[in-house]
């Protein structure tokens, strides 16, 4: 097991060097011996992310609650604090197109499947298996670049892009509150 420090730089040079070792050899076993770090620091990051807002996010809740004006530079912190970690993802993910196209391309081989008498022929409903295996975890891809999408346009919504209203304020402060608690 991958020891994580309580620094972020030390834990990913740590996991960098391990991954690096083992992505190599394409041994699955060893890729997720490796990979299970990921969680690890992954947390390690979304903390520290909270450590550093906490305090700024605590004031902006109390100017929320009693309708005050915010900055930009407030917003933004709201922005981050609610919808940060899906607004990064959706700006450096760049295969989204390609998920789309292999998407499209596995449901056309999909939807010209001869499913006529499939159950008999096991390497046929071998293939059959691959294809979904491969259209699921496709689709996964996509389904999280999607979610991602939606929780930030919804927050825009809610938030008004910038100018709340006192209604909103109030939901935003509540929704920021809920996620100091978790």
């Amino acid at each position: 097991m991958i020891y994580l420090s309580s620094n972020i730089s030390e834990s990913l040079e740590t996991l960098t060097k391990k991954l690096d070792e083992t992505i190599k050899d394409f041994d699955a076993k060893a890729l997720e011996t490796a990979a299970k770090p990921l969680d690890e620091l992954y947390k390690q990051v979304h903390e520290t992310i909270r450590e550093k807002l906490r305090d700024a996010v605590e004031r902006l809740v109390k100017k929320l609650k009693e309708d005050e004006a915010l900055t930009p530079e407030e917003n933004e912190v709201i922005v981050k604090w609610v919808v940060g970690d899906a607004k990064y993802y959706t700006r450096m993910e760049n295969n989204l197109i390609d998920w789309m196209g292999e998407c499209k391309r596995l449901f056309d081989v999909l939807t010209h499947y001869t499913f006529e008498g499939i159950e008999e022929d096991e390497n046929r409903l071998l293939a059959l298996g691959a294809l979904l295996t491969d259209l699921k975890f496709t689709l996964k891809d996509v389904i999280r670049y999607s979610e991602a999408m939606n929780r930030v346009d919804q927050f825009k919504s809610l938030a008004c892009v910038g100018t709340p209203n006192t209604e909103s304020k109030k939901l935003i402060a509540e929704m920021i509150e809920r996620k100091l608690i978790d």
